[in-house]
């Protein structure tokens, strides 16, 4: 921050004889540039100076004290949209109106007494105007600094309900596996094809992380088009590191991303056209820079520590401080979003994503929730989000082993190494994610997917032990033989049993082409398979023929 004389010297010298009119000084004579020096000299007795600061008018006081609290420095916007703006005119009209007498102008009452000064100076989101306090006369005025942590954000105390960070490493297998298993060929540049989207999010630990994850593999070169698929030297480097350097490296590729546009992920916003504003990765800096002022390790109120910056930094996305350059609709009732009104939904709901969203899929912030809230009330950050990750090691801490059933069925834990689980996933039969386990099944099927991916029956044996860490069982090791020789012997298929009151009945559906042709298979003298696809077509074609079926309970 320049010194006293140096921002005096900007001024001109009415502008000289009002600071000191208002400091009880002798007016200058001298030119500007001799009178600044002398005038900078006078300011920094700190008996006179602490003296003018305290007798400043209230609104003006406020300003200087949240600017000391500060450190000297607060943006031009934050500053107006707390205090009201400083008005910039010229000479003439400025000794007719004479601002420095209004009372409530708080920034005019502090600009013309030489508190502060204006310069531009860089932030997360661009080039800003700041007011500063002079250097030497923030040493003379450390007096009137509030005390250290006054004002500043409390921490509240440990939740009962904890929701630990992480789980995109996790998910990350889970897509890196389906498509390994099955390649897209959306033709989109971004995303799946809804059905692959509504299949796969089944099987997250963070559903709504899946676009997040295509993006962040896709930057990274993890996922390739065309087909989009992954690529196996980056599949294998990326998760034989363990988990926690994985979503180091996806954090560290999130960092820096402009294919995912965090402010585009908020929930209730949407963009006309869907043309969004904003810079993704200038936005996402100016949110890290915000929360990096939080103390890791504790815990605060998500509420409070969006109120909190709000009050002391509501433009930090946007520091120029105006609130209606950017078009944005409330998704649900396509309201335009414009003013400061708008903030807490803007600003505010774009913390509250990234906090809740991205930095804890990614395993920077804790989740809590109060004994019954329905969400999450209040957060901890592991480490400071701003940083980069550090690459500690490689490998897991003890990765769970695999269990293998002799009917087929293969246990992952979420603890289970992540090379493992990615291999099993491969070619085994998904069934379900069940809370912190995963579940497959191994079926003529999945080892003949194995086989098409060119593993053979004894690899896919030692994988399983492997994983495992035990012997396979024997009764599954001899259906595996059996299938190698024989192949799939028996299919298992979901059907309907139509059950009729006399043979008679039976007889008359089997010989109307209308009824016929949708029993798949008779069963006896009164029973018959129907595919369940041709379920309401055989309930409409006997109802024509004057016969109501009774359908089963759903």
């Amino acid at each position: 921050m320049p010194a006293l004389a140096r921002v005096l010297q900007d001024h001109d010298l009415g502008h000289l004889r009002i600071l000191a009119e208002l400091w009880g000084l002798d007016p200058p004579s001298a030119r500007a540039s001799e009178a600044a020096a002398a005038l900078a000299a006078r300011m920094l007795d700190p008996e006179l100076a602490l003296e003018i600061a305290q007798s400043l008018p209230d609104p003006a006081r406020r300003a200087l004290e949240d600017l000391l609290a500060g450190g000297g420095r607060r943006s031009v916007g934050d500053l107006t949209l707390r205090f009201g703006p400083l008005r910039r005119i010229g000479a003439g009209r400025r000794d007719r109106e004479q601002p420095w007498r209004d009372p409530k102008a708080a920034l005019d009452g502090l600009w013309y007494r030489g508190f502060i000064g204006l310069a531009f100076l860089d932030t997360p989101s661009g080039p800003a105007e700041f007011a500063l306090v002079p250097e030497d006369l923030l040493h003379v005025l450390q007096p009137l600094t509030p005390a250290a942590g006054a004002g500043a954000l409390v921490p509240t105390v440990e939740p009962p309900r904890i929701e630990p960070a992480g789980g995109a490493a996790d998910d990350a297998v889970t897509l890196l596996a389906a498509l390994r298993r099955r390649p897209s060929r959306s033709g989109r540049t971004e995303g799946l094809p809804a059905a692959v989207t509504a299949a796969l999010q089944r099987h997250l630990v963070h559903p709504a992380s899946l676009q997040l994850l295509l993006a962040l593999l896709r930057g990274s070169g993890v996922l390739v088009p065309d087909p989009l698929r992954p690529d196996p030297a980056r599949v294998r480097d990326l998760l034989a590191a363990g988990r926690a350097q994985t979503e180091a490296r996806l954090l560290d590729e999130w960092s820096n991303t402009r294919r995912h546009n965090d402010l585009a992920d908020t929930p209730g916003l949407a963009a006309p056209k869907g043309i969004w504003p904003n810079d993704p990765v200038v936005s996402r800096s100016a949110v890290l820079a915000r929360l990096s002022a939080w103390e890791p390790g504790r815990w605060f109120d998500l509420e409070a520590a969006i109120r909190d910056v709000r009050l002391h930094h509501p433009s930090f996305l946007r520091p120029p401080g105006d609130f209606d350059a950017w078009m944005l609709q409330d998704s649900r009732s396509g309201r335009l979003l414009d003013g400061l009104a708008a903030w807490d939904t803007v600003e505010g709901g774009l913390l509250r994503h990234v906090i809740l969203g991205p930095l804890h899929w990614l395993g920077v912030s804790d989740l809590g929730r109060a004994a019954d809230a329905p969400r999450p009330t209040c957060f901890r950050l592991r480490r400071d989000p701003a940083s980069r990750p550090t690459e500690a090691g490689g490998g897991e801490d003890s990765p769970h082993p695999l269990r293998v059933y002799p009917d087929g069925r293969i246990v992952a834990p979420r603890q289970a190494s992540l090379v493992h689980r990615y291999q099993v996933a491969r070619f085994a039969e998904w069934v379900k994610r069940d809370g912190d386990d995963y579940l497959y099944r191994l079926t003529p099927r999945a080892l003949a997917a194995a086989s098409a991916q060119g593993l053979q029956l004894r690899q896919i044996e030692e994988l399983l032990q492997t994983t495992s860490a035990r012997p396979l069982p024997e009764p599954l090791r001899r259906a595996m033989a059996r299938w190698s020789l024989h192949g799939s012997e028996a299919v298992l298929e979901a059907s309907l049993v139509l059950r009729v009151k006399d043979a008679e009945m039976l007889r008359r559906l089997r010989s109307d082409p209308a009824t016929k042709r949708y029993l798949e298979e008779i069963l006896g003298p009164t029973a018959a398979r129907v595919r369940k696809r041709d379920r309401e077509a055989l309930l409409a074609a006997a109802a024509r023929r004057g016969l109501l079926i009774q359908p089963e309970e759903q």
